[in-house]
């Protein structure tokens, strides 16, 4: 559970210096771009990988910040490849050799990688007021902004309540047989449940002694400048040229 942990402003590169909304936008067409590859041949194998690495450059997430999720998502996106028996056995033309027979199962795994790895990434540039901002900006419905915050911050929630759980056992002396995983594994969602609801039911009250109308709170305001426009712009040609290459099936 220690990789679902949001690592909130642990980046240092300049994309921290570009408008909350900025970064995001980034994102959609670095997303885009990965999606519109082709992992399964080497064009589009490497335009993801250059997509990765150039926004690594940008951001520069620290490997150690990176590599928890990234490793999370491949043991959790593996199994996927025991459905290689039931793809289709006619291999696509293009396709690298070696992977001709686990094309359907590759691009599920590396395009799941590649959302994990560049999410990552841009939320490391982000603290959880820019991000709350960004969203704020953006032509988003409120209640889609809302429902994105609030999946966030349970996953960092529960994240930490099963942390805790993990070192109040120890602290008791539990041993970490697979019998035991199981029971605490099973166990833990009816102490979500609880939690949850007591958490809520505090949270609100909180909120009603603060006055919170359910209007958007004020942040510091981030214009936009040159770098901001030269990052939208690089978004939209990059993401542009994945899919002009996938419909000229070159990637």
């Amino acid at each position: 559970m220690r990789g679902l942990q949001v690592p909130w402003a642990t980046a240092r590169g300049v994309l921290r210096n570009l408008a909350p909304e900025s970064r995001l936008i980034a994102w959609v067409g670095a997303m885009t771009a990965c999606f519109a590859s082709d992992p399964a041949t080497w064009l589009g194998l490497s335009a993801m990988a250059l997509t990765v690495v150039m926004v690594e450059l940008l951001a520069f997430t620290p490997a150690r910040v990176l590599l928890k999720p990234a490793i999370l998502a491949a043991v959790v996106l593996g199994p996927v490849f025991v459905l290689t028996p039931w793809t289709s056995p006619v291999a696509p033309e293009g396709v690298v050799p070696i992977l001709s027979h686990v094309v359907a199962p590759w691009r599920v795994f590396v395009r799941g990688l590649c959302v994990v790895v560049l999410t990552t990434q841009v939320i490391s540039t982000l603290s959880r007021s820019d991000f709350r901002d960004a969203l704020s900006r953006l032509p988003l419905p409120s209640l889609v902004g809302a429902i994105v915050q609030q999946v966030l911050f349970q996953v960092e929630s529960q994240a930490a309540e099963v942390r805790r759980i993990g070192l109040a056992l120890q602290a008791r002396g539990a041993t970490s047989s697979v019998r035991n995983r199981l029971r605490v594994g099973f166990g833990l969602p009816r102490i979500w449940l609880g939690r949850l609801v007591f958490r809520a039911q505090r949270s609100a009250m909180a909120m009603e002694a603060r006055g919170f109308t359910g209007e958007p709170m004020a942040f510091v305001r981030h214009d936009w400048r040159a770098a901001d426009v030269f990052c939208l712009l690089g978004a939209v040609v990059w993401s542009a040229g994945a899919a002009w290459l996938r419909w000229r099936g070159a990637a």
